[in-house]
């Protein structure tokens, strides 16, 4: 009626402190034993760091915002100066027509 579980079973974990202190230390003594240690940690799958992807895109998206409020007050400053040269150049062509 019900499938198996696809959970894996899990065991309890026979050795104390003590033993595995010892096998760090003869692990630590021996190259041989601490250079296959070292291949075996390297071979490792790699981590998901999905984690620290979305940190990375937070912090670009705050970055973003920043640049856009910047842009925005130079774009503010460029209206200003667009008006105050066309009101000079209003006031040149006034005074050539006047003159």
């Amino acid at each position: 009626m019900f499938g198996k579980s696809s959970v894996p079973e899990r065991h309890s974990f026979q050795l104390d402190i003590e033993q595995i202190t010892d096998d760090i230390e003869s692990i630590s003594l021996n190259e041989e034993e601490r250079n296959k240690l070292y291949l075996s940690l390297d071979n490792q799958p790699p981590k998901n760091d999905h984690c620290a992807k979305l940190e990375d895109f937070v912090k670009r998206t705050d970055h973003l915002e920043v640049l856009k409020q910047k842009l925005d007050s130079l774009m503010d400053e460029v209206d200003k100066l667009v008006f105050k040269v066309s009101n000079k150049v209003e006031e040149i062509q006034t005074s050539i027509n006047n003159g």
